[in-house]
């Protein structure tokens, strides 16, 4: 499969996961992560809820079922971020074999756009003529399109490299064990060394900030892993949502930001851009000259681009990793 040479400076590995066959792309993730752990979870066969403890109706089942797994497809969000979009769809592709769709909001940046073009060959990529950002996604018309289990993410996040492979099916359960919310992935702040200094939101540091999301310990669900639950908000962060539970209002829509169960353990995923050297490391100058414009915005680009220029500087409090 062709890829621009753009694209091949950029991501030079991207003509092998993206047209390889899934043993190769299973290949270069582990490639990437030595000692990756791929035992797949035993999903609990969850049935109820009393109060905020999960039921389980019997021990653990056997595993995942391959299908359930598979038949949860993946909206991932993009807007102007290559980088961290190429990453999001690698790890889907080589790692979990989900079904992915791009849901672009007007990109403009020319790389990401070249992107898109190449990613489309083998995912679905749809795109929204404005950036109406990630509430745009909720209508009723882009809900009827899917099943009633599936899953959202920004790009912007770094998976744990211990994550099970049928991690999909299991926040599928725990979406079923507490109905109404979603059930997704923790942010991990043991690496808080690593993160940006300075005032993030609301008067707090980064660390501060993701601290709420780690405060309502939840029981887990008999026979299920031990990865710790947690009563959180989730935004955009990577969860699985239960249509049926998940009703949209009068309006057409659902509200993007809705109560959720957090996992943490080999779940937490890092936030990549609230590490001191993301831009440095992970973006392209064209990607980092836009922080500057997303001012007003309420997402993370937002909230580190009304850092001023040396809270976000490449400043770790403890060492460069």
């Amino acid at each position: 499969m062709l890829v621009s040479p753009n694209l091949t400076s950029a991501f030079p590995d991207m003509a092998l996961w993206l047209s390889g066959p899934a043993d190769l792309r299973r290949g270069i993730y582990e490639a990437m992560h030595p000692g990756l752990k791929r035992a797949p979870l035993l999903i609990p066969n969850i049935a109820s809820t009393e109060g905020n403890v999960p039921v389980a109706t019997s021990p653990a089942a056997a595993s995942s079922t391959v299908d359930t797994q598979d038949n949860i497809p993946v909206i991932v969000l993009s807007h102007n971020n290559p980088t961290y979009l190429h990453a999001m769809v690698r790890f889907l592709r080589c790692y979990s074999g989900a079904n992915i769709t791009v849901y672009d909001t007007a990109s403009s940046l020319p790389l990401h756009l070249e992107l898109l073009d190449a990613l489309e060959r083998v995912v679905t990529v749809r795109r929204m003529p404005t950036n109406d950002g990630p509430q745009s996604f909720w209508s009723a018309p882009n809900l009827a399109r899917l099943p009633r289990f599936f899953a959202l993410t920004d790009a912007d996040l770094r998976p744990h490299p211990d994550l099970a492979p049928n991690f999909l099916a299991y926040l599928a359960a725990l979406s079923q064990a507490f109905p109404g919310r979603k059930a997704g992935f923790a942010l991990d702040l043991t690496i808080r060394d690593q993160f940006l200094q300075g005032t993030y939101a609301g008067g707090s540091s980064i660390a501060q900030w993701g601290e709420q999301f780690w405060g309502s310990r939840l029981s887990t669900p008999s026979g299920g892993p031990p990865d710790p639950l947690y009563d959180a908000l989730i935004d955009t962060t990577f969860a699985v949502y239960d249509k049926h539970a998940n009703v949209p209002d009068s309006a057409g829509k659902i509200a993007w930001r809705l109560n959720g169960v957090r996992v943490g353990g080999t779940f937490a995923g890092t936030q990549v851009p609230w590490l001191c050297y993301a831009t440095a490391k992970y973006m392209t100058s064209a990607e980092s000259d836009l922080i500057q414009t997303h001012k007003n915005e309420w997402s993370t680009t937002g909230k580190l681009a009304r850092m001023n220029a040396n809270e976000r500087g490449d400043v770790c409090m403890g060492a460069r990793r």
